[in-house]
């Protein structure tokens, strides 16, 4: 349960925002007992010599609009953190329950604006969960698929009140928590869409990931992206399961899947734009078959510009040598409003040897072509060549991608891995 790195980093590109690392380490400890408790001590702590390096702008912005984020700047020097966490967990009945106790202590050499800046932050709140089962071991349909049926439900919930002794707008994004794609999509977004001027809070992806509790955990790989807040997250995941297999063999696999779940926030004028409530999410599946699955996904706010995202599709795995994927995304926020048709074909051209992936996207709203992409990825005994050409439309571009990558469990024509290379989830 306890774990060290050293990090050293080097930019190489200056048209993304990035930081060096010269160096930088890392010691994490999870659920260590305290002697003679019921109380578990979690810790994470960091200490490094960070450049953080905004991106270099267009040489003509006229023509490739640019405006710098405000959260990157030529900032250096010493970057410390320790976040420590103390959890009691108990059960009363079938009700689980953990009270936590988390403080942090953080220190920048070079804020936003080059001066020193420390900052201490506290969490205190209870999360707990409860199961409920049923098992109809009569039901059987051969058309739904159906041999038994055992619906489980999780209700969890988790309540937390923050407080932090400084203001999340002046500390700098050493840790990168977005693409770089993501990125300078926005830093053509604010200059395009609002004149180079600030971007409002309602699509300030710093405050999005505070709203959804990104940094909040002992070991969120972004510390800085905490500040005051009081909210209360409530979960509910089902599970419906059923047997299949040749009767000596039977194994127990998710026919359908559930979860939802949404946040309040007491103090909502502070926290969530006006709105109580927020974050609305849900999450289905259907295996229909061992091969064809009907999948959809959804994150909604209240607040008038706030987030309406859903997207709806079919993925069907016929054979271990292919998958393919088609489906219909809704993404909607502020002036924005896309409703893409999506697809892929991932297909295996060698048993465990090359792996063809194609994707395309059409925009129902505007009635255009959104791009394409083509990826071959070269199966080794230990590693993963990829080698991507792309077409952007709406940036009329054309790009080329080279990934390398450690391979871990098994990769073929039937692994959702293929479906990961083109964010299908």
């Amino acid at each position: 349960n306890v774990q060290g790195s050293l990090l050293t980093q080097i930019r190489s590109n200056n048209f993304v925002d990035s930081s060096d690392w010269l160096p930088r380490f890392d010691l994490t400890m999870l659920g260590e007992p305290i002697p003679y408790t019921p109380i578990t001590w979690s810790q994470h702590s960091m200490v490094g010599y960070g450049h953080l390096h905004p991106a270099t702008g267009p040489v003509d912005p006229v023509v490739d609009p640019f405006a710098p984020l405000p959260y990157f700047a030529d900032s250096q020097g010493l970057v410390t953190m320790t976040r420590h966490e103390l959890a009691m967990p108990f059960d009363v009945g079938p009700v689980h329950f953990v009270p936590y106790l988390m403080g942090e202590a953080a220190f920048w050499q070079e804020d936003l604006n080059q001066n020193s800046a420390a900052r201490f932050y506290g969490s205190a709140g209870l999360r707990g969960s409860v199961q409920f089962s049923k098992y109809m071991p009569g039901v059987y349909d051969p058309i739904l698929g159906l041999n038994g049926l055992a619906h489980k439900v999780v209700f969890d919930f988790d309540y937390s009140y923050s407080d932090s002794t400084r203001n999340l707008a002046g500390i700098p994004q050493y840790n990168e928590f977005d693409e770089n794609s993501q990125e300078r999509f926005r830093e053509r977004y604010l200059a395009y869409q609002f004149g180079g001027g600030p971007l409002p809070n309602i699509y300030d992806p710093r405050f999005y990931a505070v709203r959804s509790g990104a940094g909040r955990s002992v070991t969120a790989p972004y510390h800085e992206l905490v500040a005051d807040q009081q909210v209360l997250w409530l979960g509910m995941h089902h599970r419906w399961q059923t047997k299949v297999g040749p009767p000596d063999r039977e194994r127990i696999v998710d026919w359908m899947e559930l979860d939802t779940g949404v946040a309040f926030f007491p103090d909502a004028d502070r926290d969530n734009f006006g709105e109580h409530f927020g974050l609305l999410n849900g999450r289905y599946a259907w295996h229909v078959g061992p091969r064809t699955s009907f999948l959809a996904n959804g994150v909604f706010d209240f607040f008038g510009g706030g987030q309406r995202v859903w997207n709806v599709g079919v993925l069907s795995q016929r054979s271990r040598r292919g998958s393919m994927f088609l489906g219909f995304r809704q993404v909607q926020a502020g002036p924005t409003n896309s409703q893409l048709v999506t697809g892929s074909y991932s297909y295996v051209m060698s048993p465990n040897l090359y792996v063809a992936t194609m994707g395309a996207s059409f925009d129902v709203a505007e009635g255009i072509d959104r791009g394409e992409s083509l990826t071959l990825t070269r199966i080794g005994e230990s590693w993963l060549l990829h080698f991507g050409v792309g077409y952007d439309r709406s940036k009329d571009n054309v790009g080329v991608a080279l990934l390398f990558e450690p391979k871990f469990g098994s990769y073929g024509g039937g692994s959702m891995q293929l479906n990961s290379l083109l964010g299908i989830y």
